[in-house]
């Protein structure tokens, strides 16, 4: 081996020696693949190391011999086809490292498609560095080999985001079996795409391709096109397509760049894209079996439940070109506080009238963090109101330009990926809002915040665990003094049950209300959980009541074991407090 590589005598670092260990294994498995990886020169030259590399990225060449002696060990032949390929000779790149890798996981189960995917480099060029071109080509040579030179030839012709789009949508498409062969078919795709023919495909791939509206659609569509000048993003290309004709005065260009151009205004954030793409059409969402959306965004394009649109669904779909950072509400209640905005703008409705209007809708819980940690119970749909409402209040209280400003550094954080956790996310929330307040704002910023929101606690005195699994034991007949330490101070206490009993929690305290205490299920370990359901809330099971010394909780388990209860401040009622477990006779 030696006398073939310079360095094989000479393994003293990780990489190198890695190396060497599979080239042997390749020369026992078949010494003509053995010798023709060890000439390879990118091989001969030695291993790169990631201290001594000096690319911008660094390749990781020993992982590619482990992934080529994968390939051999199930399949010889597929391995030493792609050995013999003129790209892997001249030299490997991160893209053609992560071929080899798809080959190599591929090799048992779907040889076909490992093989169609060799041929990539010899389509794509230089395309395969770029990470999102190339695993869309990946799932596109794996499902239809025969048309990925296409599906790229097609994307190449497109300019700025409506080539990436549109190759992302071929290769979702090319998911289900003869999807993409049956498109591919479509005479006006088999002469090359216009830039129409390409955003209309791009808004269509997330119809159920075996269905109706896809096949109708394909066969004929109606479609709208306009532009926006934006100061920061520059010329945005704007879509809307649906399978029926537009209504005399139906125009969904208008409201969409009303929409961008304001969000772009008020976040200070070049608008996210220079193509916004919008199908209209009748879809059901498939987690949430027959029930009919109002709207959804897919990153590419999004879509709006018709015809005809409703005009507050086009607005909140186009806002999730912005708004999709955590938490739910502020993704759902930021997209319908644009909504808000812009019919002020378009002289539809002012922001007054709204006001009035969210104050009678439902979901009116106490404040946001009762709703967070409770979503599930309210139920997904308050995420929408609650969000609005907070941000719309915040606005009357600290000026509007203010609250989009700091919304506009959430957005920065999140594509920076510095929003993770639920916790991070409050904290960022918080921060960024007072930041943007000018100092004589603030005291009335922190009074609207912890009415609406609820404040993040800042310290971590505490007496009783704030969580089922740090909960402290409550037994029959037992009464535990605490201290609602500070505001959103979390006590969690766990009680035996026997199946079949009636259990009454007493609350003593002044101010606290019924919906500051809650069941838990016993099988809910870790932080604070989801409480039991609203399909469970039955006085059968438990249920809730004020008493003239403080809230209390009935429970009649439907098994044995252990069940938490929680005392839970959500408005500042902070003090001491006592809990008694009894048997109800």
């Amino acid at each position: 081996m030696a006398v073939i590589i310079p360095w094989f005598p000479d393994t003293s670092d990780e990489e190198h020696a890695e190396a060497a260990k599979w080239i042997e294994i390749l020369w026992h498995m078949d010494a003509g693949l053995g010798e023709a990886v060890a000439r390879l020169p990118w091989v001969l030259d030695g291993i790169n190391t990631q201290g001594a590399s000096t690319e911008g990225l660094f390749v990781d060449e020993a992982q590619a011999l482990s992934d080529i002696a994968s390939t051999a060990g199930v399949n010889p032949s597929l391995a030493r086809s792609a050995v013999n390929r003129e790209w892997i000779a001249d030299g490997l790149t991160a893209g053609e490292a992560s071929l080899i890798s798809f080959v190599a996981d591929y090799a048992t189960q779907y040889p076909d498609a490992a093989e169609s995917v060799l041929s990539i480099p010899s389509i794509a060029g230089g395309a395969i560095e770029d990470l999102d071109v190339l695993h869309n080509l990946i799932a596109i040579g794996g499902n239809a080999p025969e048309l990925t030179r296409t599906a790229l030839d097609h994307a190449r012709q497109q300019e700025g985001d409506l080539s990436g789009y549109l190759l992302s949508s071929l290769a979702t498409t090319s998911s289900t079996p003869g999807a993409l062969q049956h498109l591919a078919a479509q005479p006006w795709f088999a002469d090359g795409l216009t830039a129409d023919e390409a955003a209309f495909v791009v808004a269509v791939t997330n119809l159920p391709s075996d269905g109706g509206p896809y096949r109708a659609m394909l066969q004929e569509y109606f479609s709208q096109y306009g532009t926006v000048d934006l100061p920061l993003r520059g010329t945005v290309k704007i879509w809307a397509f649906q399978g029926a004709p537009f209504q005399p005065g139906e125009d969904l260009i208008t409201p969409i760049a009303e929409t961008v151009t304001l969000m772009e205004e008020l976040l200070g954030i070049a608008f996210p894209t220079d193509h916004v793409i919008l199908l209209v059409a009748d879809f059901i969402d498939s987690t949430r079996a027959g029930v009919h959306l109002g709207g959804v965004h897919t990153g590419s394009s999004m879509r709006a439940f018709g015809p005809p649109a409703r005009l507050s669904t086009v607005i909140h779909e186009t806002a999730h070109y912005y708004f999709t950072f955590p938490p739910d509400w502020l993704t759902e209640g930021g997209a319908d506080s644009t909504v808000a905005y812009v019919k002020d703008r378009m002289g539809i409705q002012s922001l007054a009238q709204r006001g009035v209007e969210l104050d009678q809708l439902h979901c009116n819980e106490r404040n946001l963090l009762h709703y967070s940690y409770h979503a599930n119970f309210f139920g997904w749909t308050c995420a929408y109101p609650l969000g609005e409402r907070f941000l719309l209040r915040l606005a009357e209280t600290i000026g509007g330009e203010n609250v989009w400003r700091a919304l506009g550094e959430l957005y920065v954080l999140h594509e920076r990926g510095l929003l993770a956790g639920s916790d991070t996310a409050r904290e960022a929330i918080y921060d960024a809002l007072l930041r943007n307040t000018p100092q004589e704002l603030r005291g009335a910023f922190t009074e609207a915040f912890d009415r609406l929101h609820g404040r993040i606690p800042d310290a971590e005195r505490d007496d009783h665990g704030n969580s089922t699994a740090n909960a402290t034991d409550l037994s029959v007949g037992q009464t535990i003094e605490g201290v609602l330490d500070y505001r959103f101070d979390f006590d969690f206490f766990r009680l035996p049950a026997r199946q079949g009993e009636r259990y009454r929690v007493q609350m003593r305290h002044q101010y606290l209300r019924d919906d500051s205490v809650w069941a838990y299920h016993a099988d809910e370990p870790g932080a604070i959980g989801h409480p039991m359901g609203l399909a469970e809330w039955d006085a059968r099971i438990w249920a809730r009541q004020d008493s003239p010394t403080g809230p209390q909780l009935f429970l009649t388990p439907p098994g044995n074991g252990y069940y938490y209860v929680s005392v839970e401040n959500f408005a500042g009622e902070s003090g001491p407090y006592t809990i008694t477990l009894t048997l109800v006779e």
